[in-house]
């Protein structure tokens, strides 16, 4: 095949003023564009930070500061603060630790199941040595039905455990876990049927021993979608988790009287001591001895501040907990997952071109990957064998 291949020229285009860039400055915003990306950055923040379950808690913590100020109960105690700081944040901390460890793992494991199904569809293309040569394009919706049938069985969010309540997920034969051991089944088949049929390395020349590599391949999508399972159907420690949620609240509220205490620092005396000498501070006359006898500013402001952090820290944990779903930012990004998985078939030198007459006039009878609500449909429409049994009609035949 002499067929070359096309030029691509690339041209990197960086932001702000050329003359800028020639003289060697530095601007902390090259752009007006700098400028609204960091401030959305910092709006987005402040909505992870202040969300509704955060900000319940924090009116709590002020309401406990004011039953305990010294106009109302008048409770307050002080101790040193490296105890419940570390008590408290921690646990947490490790547990984030922990899930982004979780996190970690399942996209690596999504990466080799990508690239060894890539790897064993590239086998079907270039062993083929049969007349029509149409092994590929025959197995083709097979690949497509395991990743949309892998990507329902990660997504749906009842094939896993709740990350606070631990109820028990869907178990049995309704589970999408059967439907993707019903594509490997399948997969099988149609490598066992083409390596007798149209395999080989010329037509006088069958595939003998070179074919143990695609079924490693296969082995390799089962090994890492087991994987993948795995980190599905467990979690960080559950008694670590539990303690973590009930410590936060129990804290927020237990430490009310230590907030309270800051109110006898915010006083106003009009002397202040400093290395053992006395300095006079001048204080109008109206401010001399002022009582602040529900709560003060330092109290009520330290108390928020620590609430925000414990609850928010909890909040990363759980975001990053399940990272199936595809809502947070932390989370799989499926659609650029499956991106190149939608396009087997259209790879190599001609690439380009086929991909852009795919997009214009979508090949007859490529189902479209499902997204989550049409994965949940599948889920509850599905009765036992009888509902993979409707999946699979017309792919009997390689």
């Amino acid at each position: 095949d002499t067929r070359a291949l096309t030029p691509v020229k690339l041209r990197l285009v960086e932001p702000g003023d050329p003359d800028e860039r020639k003289r060697g400055g530095k601007r902390f915003f090259s752009t007006n564009a700098d400028f609204h990306r960091l401030w959305r950055i910092f709006c987005k923040g402040l909505a992870f930070m202040f969300s509704f379950g955060n900000l319940c808690m924090a009116f709590f913590t002020i309401l406990a500061i004011f039953l305990v100020s010294e106009k109302v109960l008048n409770i307050t105690f002080d101790v040193d603060f490296s105890i419940f700081a570390a008590g408290c944040i921690f646990p947490t901390t490790f547990s984030v630790a922990a899930a982004f460890k979780r996190r970690e793992k399942v996209l690596s494991e999504l990466g080799s199941f990508k690239s060894s199904l890539f790897a064993l569809f590239t086998h079907f293309q270039f062993y083929d040595v049969s007349e029509n040569r149409e092994a590929a394009s025959k197995v083709r919706g097979l690949f497509l039905k395991l990743v949309q049938h892998l990507e329902c069985a990660l997504r749906n969010k009842r094939q896993v455990t709740s990350t606070v309540m631990c109820e028990g997920g869907q178990r049995g034969s309704r589970s999408f876990h059967h439907l993707v051991y019903d594509d490997f089944a399948m997969l099988a088949e149609a490598l066992q049927h083409h390596i007798e049929k149209s395999f080989g390395y010329g037509p006088n020349f069958k595939v003998t021993s070179a074919t143990a590599r695609s079924w490693e391949f296969l082995q390799d999508t089962i090994h890492s979608y087991e994987h993948i399972r795995a980190v599905q159907a467990s979690s960080t420690p559950v008694g670590l988790r539990l303690f973590c949620y009930c410590l936060n609240n129990v804290s927020c509220l237990a430490l009310a009287p230590f907030w309270a205490h800051f109110c006898k620092m915010e006083r106003f005396t009009g002397q202040r001591q400093v290395d053992n000498d006395i300095i006079s501070i001048a204080i109008p006359a109206e401010k001399m001895h002022r009582d602040i006898g529900y709560g003060c500013t330092s109290a009520y402001m330290i108390g928020v501040l620590f609430t925000l952090i414990v609850f928010t820290l909890y909040r990363v944990q759980e975001e990053l907990e399940d990272p199936f779903d595809g809502r947070g930012d932390d989370d799989i990004q499926w659609e650029a997952w499956r991106e190149e998985l939608e396009h087997l078939g259209q790879h190599g030198i001609g690439g380009p071109e086929a991909r852009r007459r795919a997009r214009e006039a979508p090949a007859a009878g490529v189902t479209p990957a499902r997204s989550p609500a049409s994965a949940k449909h599948e889920a509850a429409s599905e009765d036992g064998d009888e509902g993979s049994g409707g999946v699979r009609a017309g792919e009997e035949s390689f």
